[in-house]
C-alpha cells in the first residue's frame, strides 16, 4: 500500500528531481519554488509504480481536498503526444473537451526543461 504525502514547499527539491526525471514533464520557471501555488500541478506517477491504482488515489485525495474547499469542477491539461496521460485521465472518468482552446503566452521565461 503506498501512503499519500501532502506536497510541502520542504518536498520541493525532491519533487523538482522527481519531475525533471520523468517524461512527458515539462517545466518552466512558472515551476520555480516561489510559484507554486494550489494547483493539481504536475501529477505523475514514477514509471515503475504505475498500474497499481496510485494515480487514481493520488487524483481522488486532490479532489477530496478541493471539495472540502468549495471547488467542484476540475480541469486538467495534457499534453496532445502524452497519450499514456490521456488513456489515463479518460480511465478513471474524466471526459476529453473539444470545445475549448487553451492560449499560452511566455514572458521572456525560459524553459527549465524542454522534454
Amino acid at each position: 500500500m503506498h501512503t499519500i504525502i501532502p506536497f510541502t514547499i520542504d518536498r520541493y527539491d525532491d519533487m523538482l528531481k522527481a519531475w525533471q526525471a520523468t517524461p512527458g514533464i515539462v517545466l518552466s520557471s512558472a515551476d520555480d519554488r516561489d510559484s507554486i501555488t494550489r494547483y493539481l500541478h504536475h501529477l505523475f506517477v514514477l514509471p515503475d509504480q504505475r498500474n497499481r491504482g496510485v494515480g487514481k488515489r493520488l487524483v481522488e485525495a486532490a479532489l477530496s481536498c478541493l471539495s472540502i474547499e468549495g471547488i467542484e469542477k476540475s480541469h486538467i491539461f495534457v499534453f496532445n503526444a502524452n497519450e499514456s496521460g490521456k488513456d489515463f485521465w479518460n480511465y478513471i472518468g474524466w471526459q476529453e473537451r473539444s470545445d475549448i482552446t487553451i492560449f499560452s503566452k511566455f514572458h521572456n521565461i525560459g524553459l527549465v526543461n524542454n522534454r
